[in-house]
């Protein structure tokens, strides 16, 4: 009786476990924040130097989701924000307050935590869990977006330069993001080789989902640019600027001022920049198809062959940090551009693309 009740316990261990691929059909539902760049149940690491303008970033992006509005030319959906103020919580109100979120009865709220999550401690962050399920009973609204403002301030004790230690608090992370079905934004610092990313193990940048990168530029912006998306092709990058916002008077009658994020157009030089990338890809996916043709290396196909099997060939280089799908999903989104040329190289034919020259 006990073998049975080992191997029921087995069989069930299994089935709860294991998926057959042959039975799966793929979600075509995206469960995004701001599509393209924040995901729900996902992490993100925000980073870049002092004064680049991190914390009014995450406030930007975090107005965004309250009004539903778009941002990073993406949609967003709309949802409760928590933004744990680990480090100047009035300065997070004041910035709150100056994008009047507070005139609009219809806005989600903008949830200000002002004290730090210590996310290398298991137990604490069982509490805010349950702090966080409370508050969606409260306001009767999913909580779309927590940002965590600094990690640094957020891990306790923790050696951030530790790979081990970073691993458990990335753990944490994804404990919360997918406990609530949010995105968890971490707004992070660089460390003093900026190109290397933000600051400390590598483990925390292999572990998260999304690496957004923000760069001064001399004009005065800001640039927006994502380093990693696990899931998905990365985005073109964006800009915003800083602005001061006067709150009011002082005692003294002197004008108390804030900053705040506006999200801009890129620069010229910046969207040049963006079209030679696309226009490199467009040729590099040109030279592959002919190369195919003329290395008959698509003769099984009759010189038919579907955006996986093309995209199976494609330097890896070429898309380089995202998985299978979102590859596949960019060659047909190329070849969609290829079959509308003047003189097209490839047609579609039902669900498969035909070399036409």
């Amino acid at each position: 009786m006990h073998s049975l009740d080992q191997d029921t316990s087995l069989s069930a261990r299994i089935n709860s476990i294991y998926a057959d691929a042959r039975n799966h059909s793929p979600s075509l539902k995206t469960d995004y924040v701001v599509k393209g760049w924040f995901y729900r149940g996902e992490t993100s690491l925000v980073y870049g130097p002092s004064n680049v303008g991190k914390s009014a970033f995450a406030g930007m992006i975090g107005r965004a989701v309250v009004l539903g509005a778009g941002a990073l030319g993406a949609r967003v959906q709309r949802g409760l924000v928590v933004h744990v103020a680990a480090e100047a919580p009035k300065a997070i109100l004041d910035r709150t307050t100056a994008y009047e979120i507070n005139r609009d009865e219809t806005v989600h709220p903008y949830l200000v935590r002002q004290a730090p999550v210590n996310f290398s401690d298991e137990a604490e962050v069982g509490i805010f869990l349950q702090e966080l399920r409370q508050l969606q009973e409260r306001h009767h609204a999913d909580i779309a977006l927590v940002v965590l403002d600094t990690l640094s301030r957020s891990i306790g004790i923790a050696d951030e330069n530790n790979a081990g230690e970073m691993t458990r608090v990335v753990t944490q992370l994804e404990r919360v993001a997918r406990g609530v079905q949010a995105h968890v934004m971490c707004v992070h610092h660089t460390g003093k080789d900026v190109d290397r990313g933000g600051r400390g193990s590598s483990a925390l940048r292999s572990a998260v989902d999304t690496e957004v990168r923000l760069a001064p530029q001399e004009e005065g912006s800001v640039r927006v640019s994502c380093d990693k998306q696990r899931n998905e092709a990365k985005p073109a990058p964006r800009a915003f600027r800083l602005d001061a916002v006067t709150l009011g008077d002082d005692q003294d009658g002197d004008p108390r001022t804030t900053v705040v994020a506006l999200e801009i157009e890129p620069s010229a030089s910046e969207t040049q920049k963006q079209g030679r990338g696309a226009q490199s890809d467009h040729h590099a996916v040109i030279r592959t198809v002919v190369s195919l043709v003329a290395t008959n290396r698509v003769s099984s196909f009759d010189k038919r062959f579907s955006a996986g099997d093309l995209a199976r060939l494609l330097p890896e280089n070429l898309l380089e940090g995202v998985n299978e799908e979102a590859r596949r999903k960019c060659v047909a989104r190329v070849l969609g551009k290829l079959a509308l040329d003047p003189t097209p190289i490839v047609a579609k034919e039902g669900n498969r693309w035909r070399v036409t020259c």
